[in-house]
């Protein structure tokens, strides 16, 4: 399914001891926080489609596993094994071969990605642990991107520009950006995040803005001009 692939392709492109998981695993009896944390995002088209993303961590509170079922009967699943120096990440789905990424880290942070031994991304910081630039390897081709930020917030990567609501980011779980893993920024192992949430997004000429609802502080629905609906479960 197109729909599905192309929202989640960009998804699949400090540290205590490996964690080995060969398939998503519970742990939430051993977990504490005093904060709420996602456990589902339901993401519905204008067309009656929908793709249910569901998140669960391990007794250090990081994502083992986020998996994502389309009403189509498609669906993917990512696990997450967290090492000293790099993550490892595996992908299966029902339409394609398993993608397996290796993160390296460097002082914690994500200074490599390599995709199945052949394609790469490298990722550069500033003093700050901002983002500040990401070269693609993809075969023979080389492309270098620079990150803009204005005070906490990117406001540009890529083709891609935003602007920010004024919601904390802690309160809600931000979409992706190009060519960074969705979980692992949410995580902060791509250095500092952007303070707050999305109000729009302009690419290739297009803008979607973004209205987010709250309850008890937290989003619990953010509703996109281009007809989509995302609803949010804490615990």
């Amino acid at each position: 399914m197109n729909k599905f692939i192309k929202i989640f392709s960009s998804i699949i492109l400090t540290l205590t001891p490996m964690i080995m998981l060969s398939s998503c695993s519970d742990d939430e009896d051993n977990l504490s926080s005093t904060t709420k944390r996602i456990k589902s995002i339901l993401l519905s088209f204008d067309d009656g489609e929908t793709i249910k993303n569901t998140f669960e961590y391990d007794s250090a509170g990081r994502i083992v596993c986020h998996s994502w079922t389309s009403s189509d009967g498609s669906d993917e699943t990512a696990t997450y094994e967290y090492g000293d120096s790099k993550i490892i990440c595996t992908i299966t789905g029902t339409s394609f071969s398993t993608i397996s990424e290796t993160y390296i880290l460097t002082n914690g942070l994500v200074s490599k990605c390599i995709r199945n031994e052949y394609d790469s991304a490298k990722y550069s910081y500033d003093s700050n642990k901002r983002l500040t630039g990401i070269e693609t390897n993809i075969s023979s081709y080389t492309e270098y991107d620079f990150v803009k930020w204005d005070n906490d917030n990117i406001t540009s990567l890529q083709n891609s520009t935003y602007t920010y609501s004024d919601i904390n980011a802690m309160n809600g779980f931000d979409d992706y950006y190009n060519d960074i893993d969705w979980v692992l920024y949410n995580q902060g192992y791509f250095g500092q995040c952007s303070k707050n949430l999305y109000k729009s997004e302009t690419s290739y000429g297009k803008t979607i803005n973004y209205t987010h609802e709250l309850k008890d502080g937290y989003v619990v629905k953010t509703t996109g001009s281009d007809g989509t609906i995302k609803t949010y479960t804490w615990e």
